[in-house]
């Protein structure tokens, strides 16, 4: 087993430079991991410095709190996917997290398979 294949190389502060970004992407390459991890603004830098990798692009949504409208993650989603983004973490709203009861929790969940739905959606309508 190829552990590095398990590893996310990730960059997430919001002051990352260009320079940082493509650091991390050569570092991912060299140790072949399965992923770099970048915020958004960042996604089609790290598509292009991984062109012809294995090296997968995964980005952050509604990131670090979670707390954006399914429509926003929705929106940001689509975009982290036409820049380049193989695969997306989605952040679940924290600060209602912390504070509801477990069956609330399962509802807050299926907000986010709502965005998933009007993700596919809007990819559809844009192929």
């Amino acid at each position: 087993m190829q552990i590095n294949k398990f590893i996310d190389h990730t960059l997430l502060k919001a002051f990352a430079t260009s320079d940082e970004i493509r650091k991390l992407c050569e570092e991912a390459k060299k140790y072949n991991f399965k992923s770099v991890c970048v915020n958004p603004v960042n996604v089609a830098l790290a598509k292009e410095c991984l062109e012809g990798s294995d090296v997968l692009v995964c980005t952050v949504i509604g990131f670090p709190l979670g707390a954006n409208t399914k429509e926003i993650k929705a929106f940001e989603t689509i975009d982290a996917i036409k820049n380049g983004a193989d695969e997306v973490d989605m952040v679940i709203n924290i600060g209602k997290a912390k504070v509801l009861p477990q069956k609330m929790l399962r509802q807050l969940s299926s907000k986010h398979q709502q965005v998933l739905v009007l993700v596919e959606q809007q990819l559809v309508i844009l192929d």
